[in-house]
Order: structure tokens, then C-alpha cells, then sequence
């Protein structure tokens, strides 16, 4: 390039450096003139940072500060300040005619960044959010630094094993390369980590025809190698259960019968390498919140909404009317809870109440006592006490959906003569089913008698 910065004429055969850590700047916006310096790059508007601070991945403005992204770093310039230290050794930033000041930048104490993912970064109104692929935990950029969300609220014990496998690279079916990426949902105040998997997203579905009709109804779909299927379901109340990649169901009717469609999730499809996951981490709770069953290609939140784009196709997830119904297939409604009062207690577990507008049923239960009568019975066994509730065995008391807690199945005698439920904790999985419409769950209680073999 010539004196003043400006390139020459391109030579294609002239040997190619990639600076992974230089910084350039152009020339000064004039405000209100016709004329500005945007596309003037001077020779001293220049500057190399920290290289062991891995590639730079995305810059960041706020108000007066430039944030610059690292794989393993972030630091701050001023814009029209630097920093300085004055008598005391702290750092202060003083005003300067000069856009960007070189040799002045600042990092923030910690050694997080964005570890080869551009797409990873988020930002709300009052900080930036990312995940460190490296430890697997999710962090959070402000006015007072860096704060590990997964240290501080306990993701590291299991979210943080999502996401480290994308240390290496994750190639997709289609030969792209998985992201990690995120955004933030503006009207519930939540940061969501959405981690793309390998492959189209494949996911369980079942179908049942609810409406009889003389001709038979076909269900077309594209199951998880990508081929197109079509199946026909005769007779109402057949049900057929197969696995299809997202948002690839059609149950257009043209038989005239009616059909219900129920996606039940990503288990037992036989998606290739990591699973895709989407969950999030809510500011107003402080607390990882819940796991969603949308996986985008990407995602943005905007003026308190979500818009996501899946196959090509933009979605904007404005649908008050249907709930848990996401690229036109609808899903359960599903929480895992732990009843562990006073662990050290053992337990005979009696009944369980629900306050809620419905029955949720409970397809999974467990506690921490082996089933007795199993081949080979006491540690290392793995099988442990089991159960479930369907809808039909509860009993609105009072406006309150309850039922008795069954026995267990693994037992000799099954579910409903079987050994009763025993334990220190109890782990229930409460699920309502095509939940489209609007169903609470405001709390759960559980009866239990202690037993006399605890030792106090």
C-alpha cells in the first residue's frame, strides 16, 4: 500500500498473511456533513494485541468502549479516551483526541473467550454473554467483569459436558461445521446457549388418528437419512410412532380423517454424534431455567421476540394461541423434580398431590433403593426402584389432581402388587402431553411416613 494507506492495484499471486490479531481503524465519522473519513485507513491506525490470547472473533461497542473478543481473552480500547495509572496504580480512563490510542489495551482479568466460534456471542442491553468451550461454562461480560455463571449457579455438573465435545470440530451431515452459538430473549429477561449438534436435528414423533374417515389419511415426513416417507394410517385410533428430521412432518389430511401429531423429543433416534441442546440461564431468577425443544439454525431476539431460522425457513415465535408447539409440531410439556426433604431420612412414599389446572402424568419415577427380588440385588446392580402415573389414576381432591404413588415395577408383582417406593429421595419426571394449551403447575407435594430403620 502507498503512503497514505491505500492499497494497490491487487496482484493475485502475491503471498497472503492472515493477521489474527491486528486491529485497523478507519477515519472519523463527520456528523451532519456529506463528507467523512470511514473508508480512510492511515499507516498509524494500527494495532497487533496479545497473540497468546488466541484469534480475534468479534469486536463489541458500548457507549465510549470497544470490547475485542479473543478465543481465550477479552479486552477494552477507549474510543476517543485511553487508560492510564495514576499515583495510587489504579487505572483510570482520560479523555484523547485520538479514535483509538495504540498499545492501550486493557484486558479483562480471566481467561475466557470465545474459543473459535464467532456465533457465540450474545449481548442484552446491560452486558455481553458467551460460552468458554474450553471449560464448558457459560460467562457473563458487565460493568464488574466477568462472572462464571456455571461455577456460580452449578452448571458445571452436567451442562459444562454438553458443550466441551465442541473443543474439537463437529462436522455436520451437510459438511459444515457445527456451531455453538446463543441470543438473548428480551421479554423473559434470559440468556439461551444453543449448541447445534451434528446432522439435521432428528426427533420422535407419534401420530393417532382421532376421527374416523372412509379413506385412509397419510403421514409424509423425512426420516433421519435424509430420504422422504410417507405412511398410511387406516383406523381411528392407530397409532404410529416413528422418528423425522425437524419440522419435516406433514399431516395434511386429505382422506378427511383427523390426525394428532405429538413430537416427543430428541431420545431414541439415533442422531448422529452430540446431541443439539437448547437451554437457558434467566436474569430476573438467577438460576439456569429450563431446556427447550427448538433447535435453530440460528437466532436472534428482537423488540421482545424470537426469531429463529430452520431449512432456510424464518420463524417468529409469536404463537399465543398454541403453546409447546414449535415449526408447526407440537411437543409435551415436561419438569424433573428431586423430592429430597431431610435426605438423611429413609422413606416410604405414600402419595403425591398436584396444584395444577390438569393432570400431569408421571411417565418416570424413581428413588435411590435397589428393587428387591432382582438378580442381583444390592450394589453394583444398577436397577433401582421404578413406578409411573397415568392420567387415569388421578383424582381431582378439592380441585387438586392426586393419586397414590404405585409400587415398584421391577419387582415381583409388578406396579400394582409389587414392593412399595422406599427411599431417601424421590426423582419424578411430570409431564403433560400436547400441552397446546394453556396448563399450570404451580406446585407438588409429596406424602411420605418415615422409616423406622433410619438412624437418628
Amino acid at each position: 500500500m502507498n503512503s497514505n494507506a491505500r492499497g494497490w492495484v491487487i496482484e493475485p499471486d502475491s503471498k497472503q498473511e492472515y493477521l489474527s490479531t491486528t486491529v485497523r481503524w478507519g477515519g472519523a465519522y463527520s456528523q451532519d456533513e456529506t463528507s467523512n473519513e470511514l473508508n480512510r485507513f492511515y499507516p498509524d491506525s494500527i494495532d497487533t494485541i496479545d497473540r497468546s490470547k488466541g484469534d480475534i472473533r468479534r469486536f463489541k461497542a458500548r457507549d465510549r468502549i470497544l470490547r475485542v473478543f479473543q478465543d481465550r481473552g477479552v479486552g477494552q480500547y477507549g474510543v476517543y479516551a485511553r487508560y492510564i495509572q495514576n499515583n495510587s496504580g489504579t487505572g483510570e480512563l482520560v479523555t484523547t483526541n485520538e479514535i483509538i490510542t495504540t498499545n492501550n489495551i486493557q484486558y479483562y482479568a480471566g481467561n475466557y473467550g470465545l474459543c473459535g466460534y464467532p456465533t457465540n456471542l450474545v449481548s442484552s442491553q446491560k452486558a455481553d454473554y458467551f460460552t468458554d468451550v474450553i471449560t464448558g461454562r457459560s460467562i457473563r461480560l458487565a460493568q464488574d467483569g466477568f462472572t462464571d455463571l456455571g461455577l456460580l449457579y452449578k452448571g458445571q455438573y452436567y451442562l459444562s459436558s454438553l458443550v466441551t465435545p465442541y473443543n474439537s470440530v463437529i462436522t455436520k451431515t451437510n459438511g459444515s461445521k457445527s456451531k455453538v452459538m446463543g441470543f438473548y430473549d428480551f421479554f423473559d429477561d434470559q440468556y439461551n446457549i444453543v449448541l447445534e449438534g451434528q446432522g439435521d436435528t432428528c426427533e420422535s414423533y407419534t401420530v393417532t388418528k382421532v376421527a374416523s374417515s372412509i379413506l385412509p389419511t397419510v403421514v409424509y415426513y423425512t426420516d433421519c437419512n435424509g430420504v422422504p416417507q410417507n405412511h398410511t394410517v387406516l383406523l381411528e385410533g392407530d397409532v404410529f410412532n416413528f422418528c423425522a428430521i425437524q419440522g419435516s412432518v406433514d399431516i395434511t389430511t386429505e382422506g378427511g380423517g383427523a390426525l394428532e401429531l405429538v413430537d416427543n423429543g430428541i431420545g431414541g433416534c439415533g442422531n448422529a454424534g452430540p446431541l443439539p441442546y437448547n437451554w437457558s440461564f434467566n436474569e430476573r431468577r438467577n438460576a439456569f431455567c429450563s431446556f427447550y425443544d427448538f433447535h435453530p439454525e440460528w437466532a436472534v431476539g428482537a423488540n421482545d421476540m424470537i426469531y429463529t431460522w430452520v431449512n432456510g425457513d424464518l420463524w417468529k415465535h409469536n404463537n399465543t394461541n398454541e403453546y409447546c408447539n414449535f415449526y408447526t409440531n407440537p411437543a409435551n410439556a415436561s419438569i424433573t423434580v428431586v423430592m429430597n426433604n431431610n435426605l438423611l431420612t429413609k422413606k416410604s412414599w405414600n402419595s403425591l398431590n398436584e396444584i395444577a389446572t390438569d393432570v400431569w402424568e408421571v411417565p418416570e419415577m424413581y428413588t435411590n433403593s435397589y428393587s428387591y427380588g432382582t438378580p442381583g440385588f444390592g450394589p453394583p446392580a444398577p436397577q433401582v426402584q421404578e413406578s409411573n402415573l397415568v392420567a387415569e389414576e388421578f383424582t381431582f381432591l378439592e380441585g387438586n389432581p392426586s393419586t397414590a404413588i404405585k409400587r415398584d415395577i421391577n419387582s415381583p408383582g409388578g406396579k400394582i402388587n409389587g414392593n412399595f417406593m422406599k427411599g431417601n429421595y424421590l426423582v419424578l419426571k411430570l409431564q403433560k402431553t400436547s400441552a397446546q394449551s394453556l396448563v399450570t403447575l404451580s406446585e407438588i407435594s409429596v406424602r411420605f411416613t418415615e422409616s423406622p430403620l433410619t438412624a437418628k
